[in-house]
This record gives structure tokens, sequence and C-alpha cells, in this order.
């Protein structure tokens, strides 16, 4: 990224699952097609300001640790059946929090317009 470009904030949602699931998967779909540069997930009351309505919120993720999947809708393979593995996390409340998507050569950007939560 160069030094005059700003990262946007692209989704902010709580995703809620009856808890007797094993697994889970959630789709976030975008009007656009964007670069993932960052996956972040806020922690129990943590505070987020944002430009968004009320300008404040407060993050709502439970349990307190948890292992996630990253799957994006690969964009530059349009005939592609399957989604791109993006990543994964291993979310931990006070610890791991975020993880860097396309940072490098063994990562490179992907245009999406869906990204797929499995966890």
């Amino acid at each position: 990224m160069s030094a005059n470009e700003q990262p946007d904030l692209l989704f902010f949602d709580t995703f809620s699952h009856d808890t007797s699931e094993e697994l889970n998967l959630d789709l976030v779909q975008f009007p656009k097609s964007v670069y993932v540069r960052e996956i972040r997930i806020i922690p129990l009351g943590a505070r987020v300001e944002g430009d968004f309505p009320g300008g404040v919120r407060l993050g709502a993720t439970n349990p307190t640790k948890f292992h996630i999947d990253f799957f994006v809708n690969d964009l530059s393979k349009p005939g592609a059946s399957t989604f791109e593995a993006l990543g994964s996390l291993d979310y931990c409340q006070n610890g791991q929090i975020h993880m860097e998507c396309g940072s490098g050569l063994d990562q490179p950007r992907i245009p999406t317009d869906g990204l797929v939560l499995r966890g």
C-alpha cells in the first residue's frame, strides 16, 4: 500500500450462532470488488471508533478463544467453483485478534466481492 492509500473499514457487524453447532459458516458480501488487507476481530467490550452511525461501537466477540478460517471469492478466477483460502486465525481475546492478508509475495492480493468465515 502506498503512503497515500488509506485502508477503509469494509465490514463491522456481529454474527450470532446457536452454541450447539460445532461448525458455523458466514458470508460477507461487498457491493464492489475489494482487496482484504487485514481482518480484525474485536474483543468483547472493546470500544471501536469509526465513521459509522453513533461513531462508537463495542465488540461482542464470544467465546474468548476459537479457530476461524477465511475464504474469498477470487474475482481474478471467474470460472472457479470454490472460494480461495485467505488464511486462518487462532483468535485469543487477550492476544491474537487480527490477521494480515496479501502483505507479501507469498500472499498475493486477491480481488473479491465475498468473504466466507468458517469456525
